[in-house]
This record gives C-alpha cells, structure tokens and sequence, in this order.
C-alpha cells in the first residue's frame, strides 16, 4: 500500500513549505532546483504507482479531493483496522 501526492498537489504544497527557501539556498538557478526536485519526486511517485499496480496493492494518489479523514479511513480498510 502507498500514498503518493498528485504532481499538482505536490508542486503546490512544497512552494508552501517555509523550509524549501533553506533547502534551496546554496543553489544558483532555485527555480531551476526546485523544479528538478519536483520532476525527480514525481517520476519517483510514478515508479512507486506502477510497483503497486504490478504487485496488486493499493496506491491512494493525494490529489485534495478527499479530507485527510477520508484518506485515513481508506487506510484503515486496507490495514483491517476498522
């Protein structure tokens, strides 16, 4: 089982993030960074996707449609704990 943000998701909530200015601090061209760190975070989301489609296991995408609630119990099912 995974859950992996959406690319939009993930792009908009990282430029949210107060830490991503530090991270980003040593780098040139930080547009330029961040956006490498987000293709690079998204192909990684694609390959743990297809893992879990090839394996028959559950990958919830986070793309905020659904309340954090809504998610959790999704989680739950799959883990049998409700």
């Amino acid at each position: 089982m995974a859950l992996i943000p959406s690319p939009n998701f993930q792009i908009t909530h990282y430029k949210e993030r107060k830490w991503v200015s530090t991270i980003l601090e040593g780098c040139l061209d930080k547009r330029q960074a961040f956006n490498n760190w987000m293709e690079r975070d998204i192909l990684f989301a694609k390959q743990v996707k297809e893992e879990c489609e090839h394996n028959k296991k559950l990958c919830i995408i986070n793309d905020g449609s659904k309340t954090k609630e809504k998610i959790m119990d999704e989680i739950k099912e799959q883990f049998k704990l409700k």
